[in-house]
């Protein structure tokens, strides 16, 4: 494994570094990738837990549960990479994957980074036609599954080569990859602007959008989230991530995976959130920090008191779309403070509030620092003052406004375009700032608007 990953002379230097650093052109800069800064931990810290599955005895993979060390999940990973390679695939291929959250997604991923090829993550809850229209609009060069994947396979048309695998191995029963049809692979090699995945919005409005995510993106925004210190301090080499996200999700994706990779610690991986079985796996998993979402926060407190919520290692929890009220609770509750944060699969890198003064009482985000800045505008492009609702808008600076954020919106640039009007990113969402800098998350922006022409319908009806 370790002359493998040797290949690349120099991966150590990736390690932990400032979350806004960037490799220089040349050599070095081609090794800034997702593979290579696992690479870079799997060949100093081969030994040490890279992925811990929670036993569950009804689940097809793994029933037992199970550890993974970085070197065992290294060697999967480079001898599929180079399955992947023979068969022809390569730089500027895409390849979607529907394998659900399990370990195997990681180990494919990682594979097919090595070799420049992006992912597109299917969620497992789609239908046909979801499945179709997301087919239609990536053009994967391959599609990776589980068996039996029924929504999938009334999508197909048989122009793309299917990879079946059963899931329960790391990728050791793929015994025969599929040629690629496409054109041949890019003769350069993949770099930090290499597309690493390419993940789709909700599609609430309208079709889905595809968000372009580059190695940069992806590395840099798991850096940006083990930077803010504070309650959410990490240690290397010593930290244990419960993340019940799904591996499709911006967060699941890149936030948690990449945290760990950066400081070397352990992603504890649920094959979905699950409430009754979330403290149990805690505590079982030794986990010591804890993903959040507003909905798993409310799900945990509508639970009954167990002892493993008072038996925890957790240190703290991270996460957006909890309440203040919610938060208050689950801290008197479970011991433990629930730091909220701001974030979307276009902007990749999140705020989190671990600056005093924290307002803990409203749904404050954190503060504009340099690598993301942060303002409130009004619908004509003017930076509102403190107190006033406006719209959260965003870059990475004034210089360099796009640099580490998503890359564009797939077979859209009107849309990309729209979205960064005046140098800014536009989020959608409204938020309002407090006089020494903090912002406050108020809800989507079309919410906002929705209600106030509620109201404003219901004030011209009333009699004078």
């Amino acid at each position: 494994m370790t002359n493998a990953l040797n290949e690349a002379p120099g991966l150590l230097r990736i390690g932990i570094v400032g979350i806004d650093q960037r490799p220089s052109k040349g050599s070095f800069a081609t090794m800034y990738t997702v593979f290579s800064t696992f690479a870079a931990t799997s060949d100093a810290a081969a030994f040490k837990p890279f992925l811990c599955i929670p036993a569950r005895a009804d689940r097809a993979y793994f029933p037992d549960g199970v550890e993974l060390s970085y070197g065992g999940i290294a060697r999967q990973v480079c001898a599929l990479r180079d399955q992947y390679r023979a068969a022809g695939f390569g730089h500027g291929h895409r390849a979607c994957l529907l394998l659900e959250n399990r370990p195997d997604f990681i180990v494919h991923w990682l594979a097919l980074n090595g070799i420049g090829v992006s992912i597109v993550p299917i969620n497992p809850a789609y239908r046909a036609a979801e499945i179709e229209y997301l087919i239609a609009h990536a053009e994967p060069d391959l599609i990776v599954t589980l068996a039996d994947q029924k929504e999938l396979q009334k999508a197909l048309t048989g122009d793309v080569p299917l990879l079946t695998v059963s899931g329960d191995d790391l990728g050791a029963s793929v015994e025969t990859v599929p040629h690629a049809q496409r054109p041949p692979p890019r003769a350069d090699e993949p770099g930090s602007e290499t597309e690493a995945a390419l993940l789709y919005t909700s599609g609430t409005t309208a079709r889905p959008k595809g968000c372009i995510l580059t190695n940069e993106y992806v590395v840099s925004t798991g850096r940006w989230y083990v930077s803010h210190g504070g309650e959410a301090t990490y240690h290397a080499g010593m930290e244990r991530l419960y993340s019940p996200l799904p591996l499709f999700h911006m967060a699941g994706l890149t936030l948690t995976p990449i945290a760990m990779i950066l400081t070397g610690g352990c992603l504890i991986l649920p094959e979905r959130f699950n409430a009754k079985f979330a403290w149990h796996d805690i505590v079982a998993c030794r986990a010591n920090v804890l993903h959040y979402l507003g909905v798993i926060v409310a799900a945990l407190l509508a639970q009954p008191e167990t002892p493993d919520e008072k038996a925890h290692a957790l240190r703290f929890s991270m996460g957006v779309g909890a309440n203040p009220e919610q938060r208050a609770r689950a801290r008197e509750r479970f011991g433990i403070p629930f730091v909220e944060g701001w974030g979307m699969t276009e902007t990749g890198r999140s705020p989190f509030n671990t600056v005093e003064p924290r307002h803990l009482e409203t749904n404050t985000i954190g503060r504009s620092v340099p690598g993301l800045e942060m303002t409130i505008l009004d619908a004509d492009g003017n930076t509102l003052p403190a107190g006033a609702v406006g719209e959260l808008c965003v870059r990475h600076s004034e210089a360099t406004p796009r640099r580490g954020l998503f890359s564009g919106y797939l077979k859209d640039p009107e849309a990309t375009e729209q979205a960064w009007r005046g140098g800014w990113f536009h989020t959608g969402d409204s938020a309002w700032q407090h006089e020494d800098g903090a912002f406050v998350f108020v809800d989507r922006l079309k919410h906002l608007v929705r209600r106030a022409a509620r109201t404003s319908r219901r004030r011209r009806s009333r009699p004078c």
